[in-house]
């Protein structure tokens, strides 16, 4: 299964993620990652991100594989930023 970044892009932004970045990771690998700035969490999480990003991409076609979700932070706060590794993969159709 192979899917644009672009696509992920457009499907994040028609459900609502707020994201900074999107970007494959392993070429050739359907892996990517999604980034998120932060100033202020305000309650916001990398695991709360990671959830959004799998109910936006997820659908019959296919399935997020979240590889990890971390916060990186920096020690200026408005570099800081959520991080998800994920993966798609096709989904296995139930007849």
């Amino acid at each position: 299964m192979t899917i644009s970044v672009n696509k992920i892009r457009n499907k994040l932004n028609a459900e609502g993620v707020l994201f900074s970045r999107v970007f494959k990771y392993r070429k050739g690998k359907q892996v990517y990652v999604a980034q998120s700035n932060f100033f202020y969490r305000m309650g916001y999480t990398a695991e709360g991100f990671a959830r959004q990003i799998e109910d936006a991409l997820e659908d019959d076609d296919c399935t997020v594989e979240i590889l990890s979700a971390n916060s990186i932070k920096q020690s200026w706060p408005n570099g800081s930023y959520f991080e998800v590794v994920f993966k798609l993969t096709k989904a296995n159709k139930k007849e």
